[in-house]
């Protein structure tokens, strides 16, 4: 009886990377709402995100916010996902937005994967590089050799897929993100057991263990443990092989991360089959086959269905063991599963021959026997194709190579004279080399330290400002505001002293109201400095008081939301960052734009924070910005350097402005 196992997992190591990312953006990935803490309130959060959507007028918010939908719609209606995709890039080229572009490669590509697209997500894929090339996102560039390479992996292509995967993994151990990091670590892991390096494979899965478990990224754990489950069983380690899958099955049960639920069952019902334990086998094949079904994984639904008639060959009830195998091969044929095609044949020669139904049985070896025969000839087919290309390669390079020698030889007794001078040259130039290499390398070392130096400048000046509202607003609320308040109450007892003379009590009611008005804008101007709400209640609440107070004291209108906000721990400094750069951003709109409406949204997604401040004022031309940035602008600028942020700024003359901030939390 052939026992078998899937490598479907292979086709969900993609990016989300997107993923993100606002989760995405929004990157994004593509994630912030953390996907997977929405698990059962799908309805309720794509609900209000689409009504959201429709009040808005198309501009990058808009991208971000079908990002959004289409990464909610991932988990159960894949074709909805895609539709809002296709919506978030045809938006952002209409608006010359070169990230939501990049966010649409990245989750879309993920999808093709999945649902097994491998041509056309290869092909988007490189489109994507070479568009974050064109655009000098290191970001995304990142995430597309990521991308590439698990559609090389998907396509057997395993030299290309481990060639895109480091070259990825390169900008982001430059850039330090644990995150991401561990999934790479973790892909890598499923890449070499592919190719049988079973020992590179542990050490790369148990490094993205070691790095996602202290910092809780639970997705990442899911798929290492997955990994490293499939490596003990080709190690047959079988004992740590069930111990790894079921950690995994744990999480993927807590995420309920179907995809992946719906691989793991299948190789953990493989070791049940090992095991001989058969209702066990049964129990795990049988949740295998209806994960596949829901989420439409046509070779996950053979292999189960395959498995199935494994089962019921076992326990000896023939005609339906025959009748999973007929709708396993069906599936098999028309999806082109041809090694699959090949292993049913041989379940239904098994299936004949308990049955004691010989010429049947015979029939289906000899299709077994014809599948595998076409099994060999695509292989050898490919082996001379392979080596036709490998040829013709290499007598290009030995036509060269004699073009090469008959000319080295033509100029032999010239390179002879001239052999003395050249080596002089060639000590020069040494010389040179050397001398520029080390003055670059101290420029270098200069320069960081001077960046060092700039941000550590930076942050005290921030700090010092910050310590400095705060001083200023306990002595304006402790020692003025106790003057008033005293001067205040002598100036009551004097009125009364002083009834029997009218005009002195009247003159004394108005000293009483110059005193309130102090009192009131001295409070207002501490409460400007540093708002004790923001301590006491926290950023959200900090915020919301902000915008409220506005609309109640000028004509304006601001629209204020905040998406998995509260299910974040923001450190002290980088609450008073945000809210800074908030109430910077909304005040310019109303006194530099003239502004009626503003709409401000933060969204936090897989350790992304995305701020969208959007206003309808004056507007101004985005590309010369830079030449008339001003102080507020620049300590925004200043700010979000300390926060490892970026800003981006869409505006034209008499449109409005669009301010996006992506701010990484670790």
């Amino acid at each position: 009886m052939k026992s078998f196992k899937t490598n479907t997992h292979k086709k969900l190591s993609n990016f989300f990377f997107a993923r993100i990312y606002i989760y995405i953006s929004i990157i994004l990935f593509i994630s912030s709402i953390q996907i997977t803490k929405v698990i059962g309130q799908e309805d309720y959060y794509i609900d209000s995100l689409i009504k959201h959507v429709c009040t808005l007028k198309d501009d990058t918010l808009k991208v971000q916010n079908y990002i959004l939908i289409g990464q909610l719609y991932e988990y159960y209606d894949l074709d909805k996902a895609k539709s809002y995709y296709l919506k978030a890039k045809s938006l952002s080229e209409k608006l010359g937005y070169h990230r939501g572009v990049l966010q649409y490669y990245s989750n879309y590509t993920y999808l093709l994967n999945i649902t097994g697209m491998y041509d056309s997500s290869l092909n988007l894929n490189l489109q994507a590089v070479a568009y974050a090339n064109k655009h000098s996102d290191e970001l995304y560039l990142g995430k597309s050799y990521i991308n590439t390479g698990t559609s090389y992996r998907n396509l057997g292509d395993f030299i290309n897929a481990i060639e895109y995967y480091h070259k990825g993994l390169k900008i982001f151990e430059k850039r330090g993100d644990d995150v991401i990091n561990s999934q790479i670590y973790s892909i890598l892991g499923a890449v070499y057991n592919d190719i049988s390096r079973y020992d590179t494979a542990l050490y790369y899965s148990k490094k993205a263990i070691e790095i996602a478990e202290p910092i809780g990224i639970t997705k990442t754990l899911a798929d290492s443990y997955s990994n490293l489950g499939n490596i003990y069983v080709n190690l047959n380690d079988l004992e740590q092989a069930e111990a790894s899958l079921m950690q995994s099955l744990d999480l993927a049960l807590l995420l309920n991360d179907e995809l992946l639920l719906a691989t793991l069952y299948l190789n953990i019902g493989n070791l049940k089959l090992q095991d001989k334990d058969f209702d066990e086998y049964n129990k795990y094949i049988t949740l295998a086959y209806e994960k596949a079904t829901k989420l439409n994984l046509k070779e996950n639904e053979v292999v189960a269905l395959k498995g199935l008639g494994i089962y019921h060959l076992y326990t000896k009830s023939y005609q339906e063991a025959e009748n999973y195998a007929l709708q396993a091969l069906e599936i098999a044929q028309e999806n082109q599963y041809l090694v699959e095609e090949c292993y049913i044949y041989n379940l239904l020669a098994d299936i004949s021959y308990a049955k004691n139904d010989i010429e049947q049985a015979l029939e289906y070896d000899k299709k077994a026997e014809e599948c595998n025969d076409k099994v060999m000839n695509e292989i050898i087919q490919n082996s001379i194709s392979d080596a036709k290309e490998k040829y013709e390669t290499a007598k290009k390079d030995h036509q060269l190579y004699v073009q090469q020698v008959l000319l080295k030889e033509h100029e032999e007794t010239i390179l002879r004279l001239a052999i003395i001078s050249v080596s002089l040259i060639l000590v020069i130039i040494f010389v040179i080399v050397l001398y520029r290499q080390k003055r670059r390398i101290h420029l270098q070392k200069t320069k960081q330290l001077e960046t060092e130096k700039q941000l550590k400048a930076r942050e005290m000046l921030i700090r010092g400002e910050e310590e400095e509202r705060r001083r200023l607003a306990k002595d304006l609320h402790d020692g003025l505001g106790g003057i008033l308040s005293s001067l205040k109450y002598a100036l009551g007892n004097l009125k009364d002293k002083l009834k029997q003379s009218r005009a002195k009590e009247t003159d004394i009611d108005k000293c009483i109201d110059l005193v309130d008005s102090s009192i009131s804008e001295m409070r207002n101007t501490a409460h400007s400095l540093m708002p004790d709400v923001l301590d006491k209640f926290g950023l959200d609440v900090a915020l919301q008081n902000f915008c409220t107070d506005i609309n109640i004291n000028s004509k304006s209108n601001i629209s204020y939301q905040a998406f998995g906000l509260e299910e974040i721990d923001l450190s002290h400094q980088t609450k008073i960052s945000v809210y800074r750069i908030i109430q910077e951003l909304i005040n310019n709109a109303l006194k530099h734009a003239s502004a009626k409406n503003i709409n401000v949204q933060l969204t936090v997604i897989d350790q992304n924070l995305t701020i969208t401040v959007e206003d309808d004022g004056k507007g101004f031309d985005s590309d010369k910005i830079s030449d008339k940035k001003g102080i507020g602008l620049t300590n925004i600028e200043n700010r979000l350097k300390l926060l490892n942020g970026s800003l981006d700024i869409q505006s034209e003359t008499d449109q409005g402005s669009s301010f996006f901030i992506e701010i990484n939390i670790k």
